[in-house]
Formats: structure tokens, sequence, C-alpha cells
């Protein structure tokens, strides 16, 4: 059984946050985040950024020192 709550506020987007409407093409940007959280990190940037494919923009993302690293590659 689950206890449903109320009141609780729910945590905003991240995707609203990140810059993908002011990059140009070869911009990158890094998402910081702990070694065990890149994996994570990347995944859902890439699944976030998905939506832009529609637009003809296309990222890349890799892990990188420090967390995940993305660049816009098209």
């Amino acid at each position: 059984m689950f206890k449903i709550e109320k009141g609780i506020e729910a945590p905003k987007s991240r995707v609203g946050r990140y810059p993908w409407n002011e990059m140009e093409v070869g911009d990158s940007f890094l998402v910081p985040c702990r070694d065990d959280e890149k994996r994570v990190v990347q995944t859902k940037l890439c699944g976030a950024s998905s939506n832009r494919r529609k637009f003809g923009e296309r990222y890349r993302a890799a892990q990188a020192e420090g967390g995940v690293r993305i660049w816009r590659v098209k």
C-alpha cells in the first residue's frame, strides 16, 4: 500500500535550466556531478536533448572530469 501525501512540492525540472537554446555548433557545457551519478546524468541529458532533434539539432554527451560534458554537434 502507498500512503498518499498532500502539500509536498514537486522538484523543479532540471531540463529547463540547461542552455539548449543558447548553444551554437561546437559549444559545450559541463554538468557537475559525482562519479557515481555520471552514467545516470548522461542518459537523462541525452533523452532531454532528443526532443531537439526535431529542430535539426544534435548533441553528444560524455563523462568528463567533474561531471558530464554536453556538446552541440549539429
